[in-house]
């Protein structure tokens, strides 16, 4: 048996044409994709995407704050976040991670904040959902003090929507997460990119 997953989608979000989150999974259920999963981007999503997990049955959820918005969270909004981990259909943490390109958060916030998420994904047994531009050095190092805490047989993660250097990409699927290649990949200007990822193991790859 087999199927296709949307591993990174955002339904909560209008689009042109306004089609609703009825109208997206439908239309993905029409087109061959039998599941979604939901990505919340900050802590006043989380709520919305949980509830629409809840209202459709192949459609899943994430739970986390975007580096972008690192400057949001403290110590009540991580309190807060936590228990929305354990519910049965948030299969991971996320979206978080880096992103010195744009920086709409300091880089030392962003920093102890993605590495603060990290500790409630070990705590609930939650794999990651990683945004990473401009930023992979530091973020190695955290993906590296991560991995070194994470105990299981579940999954580490994903780098999603890669498009950065093949020593930050081999060095991540040496730790064990998986590389999301998105539609990045078609554009005229990532030849580089396809000809890099022909290397990399295609089980690592969605």
């Amino acid at each position: 048996m087999s199927f296709l997953i949307d591993t990174h989608c955002h339904l909560n979000y209008e689009y042109d044409g306004g089609k609703g989150p009825d109208d997206l999974v439908r239309d993905s259920k029409a087109n061959g994709v039998d599941y979604l999963i939901t990505i919340a981007t900050d802590h006043t999503n989380f709520e919305t995407v949980q509830k629409l997990s809840e209202k459709y049955p192949n459609v899943f959820h994430t739970i986390g704050v975007h580096p972008h918005d690192a400057s949001t969270v403290n110590d009540e909004v991580l309190k807060f976040m936590r228990p929305f981990l354990d519910h049965p259909k948030c299969v991971a943490v996320g979206e978080i991670g880096l992103d010195y390109y744009y920086e709409h958060s300091d880089r030392k916030k962003q920093q102890d904040e993605c590495a603060a998420q990290m500790e409630l994904a070990l705590d609930a047994r939650k794999p990651l959902v990683i945004h990473s531009r401009d930023g992979e050095d530091d973020l190695l190092k955290l993906l590296k003090n991560y991995a070194a805490k994470h105990k299981g047989d579940y999954s580490l993660g994903v780098i999603h929507c890669f498009s950065g250097s093949e020593a930050f990409a081999r060095a991540c699927i040496d730790l064990g997460f998986y590389i999301s290649l998105s539609g990045i990949l078609t554009f005229k200007n990532s030849e580089p990119l396809r000809q890099m990822v022909k290397g990399f193991p295609i089980d690592r790859l969605l």
